[in-house]
């Protein structure tokens, strides 16, 4: 039985680098793609979260100053509404 056994660790051998080495030309092409492909993604996930930044950054710009124009409005507006109370008072006099 000795013999057998070793006689099947012998051709187990070259037929296990022999596997080996076809697995290895059969997926390391696809790993390679991956690999890029994972790179692809990665490197559009890091525009996509500039573009999101930016756009958030800008819209809170944007609110920013639509603040102030609607503040700057609302005191123009107080002041014709105070000038107007004033104007109907001397007209009433």
């Amino acid at each position: 039985m000795t013999a057998s056994g070793g006689g099947a660790r012998r051709f187990a051998g070259p037929l296990g680098r022999w596997v080996g080495n076809r697995v290895d030309e059969a997926t390391a092409p696809k790993l390679d793609q991956l690999t890029r492909q994972v790179e692809d993604v990665r490197i559009a996930t890091i525009e996509v979260r500039r573009i999101v930044t930016d756009d958030l950054d800008a819209s809170t710009e944007v609110a920013a100053l639509l603040g102030r124009a609607i503040a700057e409005l609302r005191a123009t507006v107080d002041d014709l509404r105070a000038e107007v109370a004033e104007l109907r008072s001397q007209l009433s006099a």
